[in-house]
């Protein structure tokens, strides 16, 4: 809030040199035992202490949440008695199974698995299994033929028509939810977007850490995630997904797709992302050191912010470089969805929209943005509207992405039979550099 003429090098010093000491730290870790790398990471210690040190101006004080006193309000722990049953005994099951989830269990990872329906459109390499099953149980010579056009149809369809089919029966979509009670108040949402198409699969994931439950694990690191959503979609037989991420969900969503190198993820909706611009000072000064100057801001910070486990998630195990997304992250291949409410308080939406939402952005990084007007943040769960809007871009982008799936199978089979028929001197790796030299596969609105 200061201007930068007011400022000196000792007033930003505490939070920039904590900032780097602890990426430094964390940079390094692995390579303790280079005595270069350890002086270098001595020096800079040396000099953050030196800084802090130095006379401040007055009346001006850092924000760097990450090495700050943690920010919490202490409330009983009938609170949580409370906040538990709700969220964890009985508002988000009930909410949940009526949608048609089931909470299942990948090790410490919760989620809801909401299965595709028979009948509402299922993809074809699904009823393709159903329909050898019953040729295999028919009697007599009419199961041998049924078999033997099977074969016949896939040695005609080639390695590429099955890749395409399989990517088109793995789609599903993914979500998480932010900080609040869990993913209950996101049920109508999900709902809506299964009803859309009941043919797709859907996961949900519960972050007890951040969902006010009493005493809660710790949320898994950055790698963790990514290998436990892995392994939770890989139970489901799913192998495509489009992600969606709330607010802080939208950080975890970041945290799987920088790791994705399967091609898991297919697509990106980020809803009011916190992961958007979360180096400007308006996302940590709104959330981690509100101001309270009306009542709603102190009953926000209570009951939302300022909870203990949810304070502690923000401030301890929030690696901004690591959730940070970044323009030069995008690629038209896995398109993205930002979604902003244009009154958000804690999302820089402005700022949002000038870096992710131009042409350019479109065209060269496949980003688009969605501005839900006179919406605050999370305001559109409450707004017929908003959410129908959201839930049209949504799919939108979920249809994209599942196309992109279907060229990018196609693209494999072509280079795999283009690879078979060229001499042996020729690799599948050297094929595969031309075809994306070529840009032919590229693809771009």
């Amino acid at each position: 809030g200061s201007n930068a003429s007011d400022t000196s090098l000792a007033d930003a010093a505490p939070s920039c040199g904590a900032v780097f000491y602890r990426c430094a730290e964390a940079r390094l870790r692995l390579s303790r035992r280079d005595a270069a790398l350890r002086d270098a990471l001595a020096a800079a210690t040396e000099t953050r202490t030196r800084l802090a040190e130095a006379p401040r101006s007055e009346g001006l004080e850092s924000m760097c949440a990450a090495t700050d006193p943690i920010q919490w309000q202490s409330r009983p722990l009938f609170y949580y008695a409370i906040t538990h049953a709700l969220g964890a005994a009985l508002w988000t099951p009930t909410a949940m199974e009526q949608m048609g989830f089931e909470r299942r269990q990948n090790e410490e990872l919760t989620y809801w698995y909401r299965p595709p329906r028979k009948g509402a459109g299922a993809p074809a390499a699904s009823s393709g299994g159903e329909r050898d099953a019953a040729g295999e149980a028919a009697p007599g010579r009419g199961a041998s033929a049924g078999a033997a056009s099977g074969a016949s149809a896939a040695g005609s369809a080639g390695s590429a028509g099955s890749a395409a089919a399989a990517a088109t029966a793995s789609d599903a979509i993914v979500f998480i939810h932010g900080v609040g009670v869990g993913p209950a108040p996101y049920a109508k949402f999900l709902g809506a977007l299964a009803a859309a198409d009941e043919s797709t699969p859907m996961v949900a994931f519960e972050l007890g850490a951040v969902a006010q439950r009493a005493f809660p694990r710790t949320p898994p690191s950055p790698d963790r995630f990514a290998e436990l959503a892995d392994g939770a979609l890989a139970r489901e037989g799913i192998g495509r997904a489009t992600i969606m991420g709330h607010s802080l969900g939208s950080a975890f969503a970041r945290y799987w797709a920088a790791r994705d190198e399967g091609g898991r993820v297919g697509g990106l909706v980020l809803i009011d992302p916190i992961c958007c611009m979360l180096h400007h000072p308006d996302t940590s000064r709104s959330f981690v050191y509100t101001p309270l100057d009306t009542a709603k801001e102190r009953l926000e910070n209570f009951f939302v912010k300022k909870e203990l486990f949810t304070s502690h998630v923000i401030a301890r195990h929030l690696p901004w470089f690591e959730a940070e997304l970044w323009l030069d992250d995008c690629s038209p291949r896995t398109p993205t969805l930002v979604a902003v409410s244009e009154d958000d308080a804690i999302v820089p939406t402005h700022k949002v929209r000038q870096v992710f939402g131009s042409w350019s952005a479109r065209i060269q990084y496949g980003v688009r943005v969605m501005t839900m007007p006179r919406m605050t943040h999370g305001a559109w769960l409450a707004d017929e509207a908003a959410m129908a809007s959201l839930v049209a871009s949504s799919l939108e982008l979920h249809n994209e992405a599942g196309r992109n799936g279907k060229l990018d199978a196609l693209r494999a089979g072509v280079v795999e039979s283009a690879a078979a028929a060229l001499p042996q001197s020729m690799s599948l790796g050297s094929v595969k550099r031309r075809f994306d030299e070529s840009g032919f596969w590229m693809r771009g609105e």
